[in-house]
């Protein structure tokens, strides 16, 4: 039903809700229908609305059959538009303070996190227990033509090394997952091995260290990968698997499983199939995301 009867959208609400700019005013034109929504309330959720921006039902609930049920009451409204919302023009101004653009000659990584091995408890929330054990968390990792240039003189830069461990060994398969601060990572090695016949694409090899002052939240990862440059060099290939370590959870992403359980972090080159586009999680913060100090 999303593919053949609508067009579907994903939004971060952290931009919509804060851009000064004709799609942020239209977003929060669309929301503030939604009955029940509270002031100073997040607005994420789901929301099936036409295109001119009358909402025709809005809620925030994962609940798998009610979204296939109010999908299937409201492919075929017909009900007249409300004349109070019309849809906006095209932007001509963009609020710059929350557009994320790939930099020039930077390319898109696929990041794939899922938990491998943990001693969960007895389940107690039904479906959704279900669904949150076996989710796949999904992100992208941006890498810059600085560090491809690098990468093709066998050289890891350290901007990327960290990029990846507190941006990315993160564990996002319930939620919004809290990123790693600067001073929680606390060590972080990845260098291409030395070659052995010539026959495969260069290896990498490292590992990290990250966790919280208190303890309660960290992770010890194992690092392995190849990488491919092309003659042109250009970035042909970046596979990197990291297998974690990883203990707690964080505000928005509770019933972790108790103690320490794998969480596999995989990372391969994005198709350019349009979700490419999605910037990385961490990228709200784009100098600390780039920079990765």
């Amino acid at each position: 039903m999303l593919r053949e009867d609508y067009v579907p959208v994903a939004l971060d609400v952290w931009y919509e809700e804060r851009r000064q700019d004709e799609a942020g005013a239209f977003y929060r034109a669309l929301v503030a229908q939604r009955e029940g929504l509270r002031a100073g309330h997040t607005t994420q959720g789901f929301y099936v609305a036409r295109p001119d921006g009358h909402l025709l039902r809005g809620w925030n609930n994962r609940d798998p059959d009610k979204l296939a049920r109010w999908l299937r009451e409201h492919r075929k409204a017909s009900e007249p538009a409300d004349e109070r919302t019309t849809a906006p023009a095209a932007a001509t101004e963009v609020d710059r303070r929350f557009a994320r653009r790939l930099p020039e000659g930077a390319v898109v990584a696929d990041v794939f996190t899922r938990i491998t091995d943990a001693e969960w408890p007895a389940r107690d929330r039904g479906w959704m227990d279900e669904a949150m054990r076996k989710a796949t968390g999904r992100d992208h990792l941006w890498i810059t033509a600085e560090e491809i240039a690098a990468l093709a003189r066998r050289e890891v830069p350290a901007t990327l090394a960290r990029r990846i461990a507190r941006f990315h060994l993160v564990d996002d398969t319930r939620g919004e997952p809290p990123m790693w601060r600067q001073g929680e990572l606390a060590e972080v090695a990845l260098a291409f091995e030395p070659i052995a016949d010539g026959t495969a694409p260069p290896a990498l090899a490292g590992h990290a260290r990250l966790a919280t002052g208190d303890g309660k939240r960290r992770c010890e990862a194992a690092l392995r990968g190849e990488v491919a440059i092309d003659e042109n060099g250009r970035l042909v290939r970046f596979d990197l698997v990291a297998r974690c370590a990883f203990a707690g959870e964080g505000e928005f992403t509770p019933h972790a499983p108790p103690g320490t359980f794998t969480l596999v972090v995989a990372m391969r080159l994005a198709p350019p199939d349009g979700q490419d586009r999605v910037p990385p999680q961490a990228a709200r913060d784009l100098d600390e995301y780039l920079r990765a100090r």
